[in-house]
């Protein structure tokens, strides 16, 4: 929708050559990057071309994990049913959700808020041994995930191959859609 709202509006300007509409198949501190990246490039004196081609590179590599604390956000958007919802916080079950691609999908399921950041820790650590990675830890919501993120770049901060790139905030979008979350991006430094 958002796209075809662009689409639309590049129509209606009288510069329709000098507007690219690109699908960054990400959110938040994944999509920053991709700004970031390009506006480097356009200082660097880069072309159009070439930045596009990278902006789509970044999208193909970048992954995003993050943990779900509270399922009735999932159950009002309908992401998930009302029975899973209850069952799901009887069992303290915490979703681990991945964006790749453009598209999220079930990680892992694990007990608690305690389960789902030692998962989480789990893919840096292996992530962080297999390859160069930049990496990103965002969150929403209370306390408790401000403080996982602070655990996850304390575990970064032990891997060599980690390049920490910053905590951030998620916004008000993912916030109302998924709830208290917490989670990782993951950027591979190997084309």
């Amino acid at each position: 929708g958002t796209q075809q709202a662009a689409k639309v509006a590049k129509e209606m300007t009288k510069r329709e050559k000098d507007i690219y509409i690109v699908d960054s198949k990400a959110v938040t501190f994944a999509q920053a990057h991709q700004v970031l990246e390009a506006a480097k490039m356009v200082k660097e004196g880069k072309g159009i071309k070439e930045i596009l081609e990278n902006i789509d590179g970044l999208a193909e590599i970048t992954k995003v994990y993050f943990a779900v604390s509270d399922l009735s956000y999932l159950e009002k958007g309908g992401r998930i049913g009302k029975a899973s919802s209850i069952i799901g916080s009887f069992l303290k079950i915490r979703p681990v959700l991945k964006l790749e691609d453009g598209e999220v999908s079930l990680e892992s399921k694990t007990f608690g808020d305690r389960g789902a950041l030692s998962y989480i820790e789990k893919i840096v650590k292996t992530e962080g041994k297999k390859n160069s990675i930049l990496l990103y830890t965002g969150w929403g919501g209370t306390n408790q995930e401000l403080q996982n993120t602070d655990i996850l770049k304390r575990e970064a901060d032990g891997i060599r191959k980690i390049e920490y790139r910053g905590r951030f905030e998620v916004g008000a979008t993912i916030g109302s859609h998924a709830g208290p979350v917490f989670g990782i991006g993951i950027i591979s430094k190997i084309r």
